[in-house]
């Protein structure tokens, strides 16, 4: 057995040991026992002390290997059809050489398996088994990190063996730096083996490598589209163009070896954006996934306009009105809600108009808080009984971008409202790709919570085969303890709607509040109960019924029934992610005090360009209560304060919400005033459409292997604008949003460059600032085609070969290889300093109580002997006799009254010695005489 020490100075810790036995030795008090215990505890402390502080370790010898094979699943990996392992196909002799080489596994010995393209995935934990993995791991795609892959491989070894890295792949990679990583390994310990897989790409390879054209153009003026074709060898092939994914028409291409570029006039006569792609077709292309491009062109002209109607028919008034002020307008209904950003990107503003969250995913609404934010267009809410609070947005990423919150400040007495939340919590909830549903139920009901006040109530009830309250009905006076109950909603169990509904109904009813709702959730079937009944019993109550059917294998008919019968609304959905918008809808719809329907008179509040030339406005006869954000503009509001009209700027673009609508329920007075209708709508999405866009503010974006180059040139009319703060936001095409701040190069010049390899569509906003002053904003679209691992590279093999050689690897090695032991044990050390600290802890609780409780057994004090009497003398004797007087009536003494008195007892030796009392323990004697009075 050895043993270590991380600091060997804090030994000399152990020299106070003998000076401590030295200072009490001096006092003289190791005579007394207590003292001589203590003492020798307080030494043993000291010692643990100082070994703990130096770090005291025990090393152990360990002979165990662990190997982590590394498996490259990156599309520029060959993916033949052969059956043959050993084959064209890299993918399966990569996994051929896994299973071969885990049969050479020996008992102790442990194997892992990391996958990875653009990221790193665990396929398997680093265990003592053979068995194969399942190879169900799908890493992203868009790239090769062998860098990533190798550190996450080292970050899985266990700490008491010896360790072995196996890396299959092409060593192709686009980003990162694999050898930075062997460095690392060689300092671990851990050799890098490699088997080189083969490339996708086995022979010629011609590949479009941009489409150019300028960014901006105007209407009917023409320009060149320049598409750049590099060709490793003379070969022919065709050029298909597109444009907006419609064929423009194909060209016969003669390509000489290298870089050739293709030149097409183009002329556009619609404004807005234009998306051109071009295609390459060549007879025996090694690799045909690079042979396209991409490019976007805005072209100036009438700002476009999205106007989405979630009743049909009812934006007639509205699309003739922004028509007449010169927009390009385009009608959709729920269904026409674009899905993407690349999808609103066409477009200068998009007005929602009776569009309920409910009916969209939560990526779309966080593309719609983007399509502000950082591409600088604009967003419109109208009112209605399906938008803003009422429509689900409370904590959506559009309520965000608006200028109102969908919350009401409380300005008058409103009835309380009673609630229950019935929710399946059946094992079929726990089950859905992302977030549960029964976790999205309970973040709806923490909605919930955070909507009602403390005069509302509210219960939770969880149901399976039986029903159980999560939170029991009443009074809503401690949130935070309500939130915490229903974050123990657990999912698993079958399902019974009827005991749960029953049960939701018992608890309502004894409930004072004056607005009693109940919502039931579930994705289940519904028993052969008398359902429709109960619900019948719910609605005489005074009580309404909402039911939400999640997944096509829920009972739609039974649960649309119930909600039909028991007077309120049934939601049907595929997507658990709508959830929170309908429990958040159905609780402002249930309390009545969001949907104000009454006639008045907007009131000009603060002044605002979209009132510009309108003095007095005319009567509206409802709207939705919200409440107005901090640095909005409030332009109207009614007569209990509520906002009817405001707007502001959010990041980079503009945002306006008009909580009346613009139909003929609410706006029948402004309809039948045309030319103020058309005014108003006229400059209200004008006011949004006008990001303050600065031609002078060159923006030039390129694309290089896996980087994105972002280039400003900023100019004004006299010369270029030095010193002035440049940024950019950067989304990738997955949504992932990335600030970057941008160097100066050059006067007037600022660049800066990020990893870009996914592919898609990339936007990059760029905004600039002097001191105050806004210089100009710009966007950009920059589209990847195709991932740089479709590059033409010669071959991977030199960094596969360097791995090697600077760990001690091997190159090509083979399956049973890799389990070679080295030749010397691995001797590792496990620390001891927490044991010590533990002992020292012991000890030290000991000293205490044996000082305390004196010893724990103190000696017996023996009492000391009672004085013993001296025999008086003489003297003493006869003045002891009483005295015979004659003539005073005594009788004179006789022989016999008078007895001497007895002799004194002979002295028994000495009186033993009186023990020394220590003054603790005549401070106990005294205190148990005081307990004994």
């Amino acid at each position: 057995m050895a043993w270590s020490f991380e600091q060997p100075w804090f030994l000399l810790a152990l020299l106070a040991i003998p000076l401590l036995i030295g200072w009490t030795w001096r006092r003289g008090d190791l005579g007394d026992r207590v003292t001589r215990v203590a003492t020798a505890l307080r030494c043993a402390m000291l010692a643990l002390l100082a070994l703990a502080l130096a770090g005291l370790s025990l090393l152990q010898q360990h002979d165990e290997l662990s190997v982590i094979y590394v498996v490259d699943a990156s599309r520029s990996i060959a993916q033949g059809d052969g059956d043959d392992p050993a084959g064209s196909s890299g993918t399966k002799r990569a996994r051929s050489f896994v299973a071969e080489s885990l049969k050479a596994r020996e008992g102790g010995d442990r194997a892992g398996v990391v996958v990875f393209g653009a990221q790193p995935e665990v396929e398997s934990l680093v265990r003592p088994s053979s068995d194969l993995p399942s190879w169900s791991s799908t890493p992203a795609a868009g790239g090769t990190d062998i860098e990533a892959a190798l550190r996450l491989a080292l970050a899985a070894f266990p700490p008491d063996t010896h360790r072995r890295i196996v890396l299959l792949s092409d060593g192709l990679e686009t980003q990162g730096s694999a050898v930075s990583q062997a460095m690392v390994a060689r300092e671990l310990g851990a050799p890098i083996d490699v088997v080189t897989l083969p490339s996708a790409a086995q022979g010629p390879d011609a590949l479009v490598e941009a489409v150019v054209a300028p960014p901006e153009v105007e209407a009917f003026q023409p320009f060149d589209l320049k598409v750049q074709i590099r060709s490793p060898a003379p070969s022919r092939g065709r050029l298909l163009l597109y444009r907006d994914e419609l064929l423009l028409g194909e060209l016969p291409v003669e390509l000489e070896a290298g870089l050739d570029v293709v030149t097409i006039p183009q002329k556009l006569d619609e404004a807005g954006l234009h998306r051109y792609r071009a295609a390459l077709e060549v007879d025996g292309d090694a690799e045909p996934r690079n042979n396209q491009a991409r490019t976007s062109i805005h072209v100036d002209g009438k700002p476009r306009v999205l106007l989405l109607e979630g009743y049909e028919g009812a934006s007639e008034h509205l699309k003739a009105a922004l028509e007449q002020a010169s927009f390009e307008v385009r009608v959709g209904g729920v269904g026409d809600v674009p899905e993407t950003l690349g999808e609103m990107a066409p477009f200068d503003v998009i007005l929602l108009s009776d569009i309920p969250a409910t009916e969209l995913g939560r990526l779309q609404m966080t593309a719609l808080g983007q399509f502000v934010t950082d591409l600088g267009k604009g967003l419109i809410m109208i009112g209605g009984d399906r938008s803003f609070g009422v429509g689900g947005y409370y904590k959506t990423p559009i309520e965000a971008v608006l200028p109102v919150s969908m919350t009401r400040e409380a300005k008058k007495e409103m009835p309380s409202q009673g609630m229950v939340l019935a929710i399946d919590k059946s094992g079929s909830m726990g089950g859905f790709a992302g977030a549960s549903k029964i976790a999205l139920a309970k973040e709806a009901a923490v909605f919930v919570v955070e909507l009602l006040t403390s005069r509302d109530e509210l219960g939770v009830l969880g149901f399976d085969g039986s029903a159980s309250w999560v939170l029991p009905y009443d009074r809503l006076e401690d949130k935070p303890e309500a939130i915490r109950r229903i974050g123990t909603l657990r999912a698993g169990g079958g399902t019974s709607i009827y005991n749960a509904l029953r049960t939701a109904f018992r608890g309502i009813q004894g409930g004072s509040a004056a607005i009693k709702h109940i919502i039931l959730i579930s994705d289940g079937i519904a028993e052969n109960s008398d359902l429709p009944a109960l619900a019948r019993d719910i609605r005489q109550a005074s009580v309404t019924l909402t039911t939400v059917a999640i997944g096509t294998d829920s009972d739609r008919y039974t649960m649309e029934t119930l909600a039909r019968i028991g007077g309120g609304r049934y939601y049907e959905t595929d997507s658990p992610e709508a959830i929170p918008q309908i429990f958040t809808r159905e609780t402002m719809m249930a309390s009545r005090s969001f949907i104000m329907e009454k006639e008045f008179v907007p009131e000009v509040v603060d002044p605002s360009e979209v009132m510009a030339g309108i003095d007095a406005t005319p009567p509206l006869k409802g709207y939705v209560a919200t409440s107005i954000k901090p640095r909005a503009t409030l332009a109207l509001q009614s007569p209990e304060d509520d906002p009817i009209l405001a707007h502001w700027r959010a990041g980079l673009g503009k945002s306006l919400a008009f909580t009346s609508d613009a139909k003929g329920r609410w706006g029948s007075h402004w309809l039948s005033d045309p030319a103020l209708f058309n005014r108003f709508w006229g400059q209200a999405v004008r006011w949004t459409a006008q990001t303050g866009s600065n031609k002078d503010l060159a923006v030039i974006t390129s694309l290089k292997g896996g980087r994105l180059s972002i280039v400003v040139d900023s100019m004004n009319e006299e010369e270029y604008v030095s010193g002035a703060d440049t940024q950019a936001i950067v989304i990738a095409p997955d949504g992932r949003r990335k600030q970057v701040q941008l160097q100066q190069v050059a006067p007037g010049r600022y660049r800066a460059q990020i990893q870009a390899s996914e592919e898609g569509t990339w936007y990059v906003s760029v905004q600039q600032t002097l001191g105050d002053q806004e210089l100009g904003r710009a966007v950009r679209e920059v589209h990847r085609a195709w991932s740089p691992e479709f590059a033409p590279s010669h071959t991977g093999t030199p960094v596969l070969q360097e791995l090697a050689s600077s760990t001690g690897g091997r190159l090509d090695v083979e399956p049973a290889a890799v389990w070679t032991r080295p030749d010397t044990p691995l001797t590792t050390p496990t620390s001891v300093v927490p044991w010590l600290l533990i002992a020292m802890s012991v000890l030290w609780v000991l000293d205490i109580a044996y000082r305390r409780f004196e010893g724990f057994r103190a000696p017996t004090r023996h009492p000391a002997p009672a004085p013993i009497p001296r025999r008086p003398g003489r003297a003493a004797r006869r003045t002891s006799q009483p005295r015979y007087t004659p003539g005073l009536g005594q009788a004179a003494p006789t022989d016999a009254a008078v007895e001497p008195p007895p002799d004194d007892p002979p002295p028994e030796g000495p009186p033993p010695p009186e023990e020394p009392e220590r003054f603790s323990s005549r401070l106990l004697d005294a205190k148990r005489k005081r307990r004994k009075k």
